[in-house]
């Protein structure tokens, strides 16, 4: 079976940007509810879920309020 579309050789400019932003911010982990389960709050007080998946490492976050 072949790929419809090859692989990238580079990252888009959008993924890079989302990167830069990420690495940028400060986020802070209020409770750890499993293993590889978090709630963490950003600086401007937005709370988040994030689950972090082993399979092809997958990460959810879900935005709380």
């Amino acid at each position: 079976m072949s790929r419809s579309l090859p692989y990238r050789l580079e990252c888009p400019e959008k993924c890079l940007q989302t990167q830069d932003d990420a690495l940028n911010s400060t986020f802070f982990i209020l409770r750890q509810t499993g293993p590889t389960a978090f709630v963490i709050k950003e600086d401007d007080e937005r709370i988040y879920k994030v689950f972090i998946m082993d399979r092809i490492l997958m990460i959810y976050i879900y935005h709380i309020n």
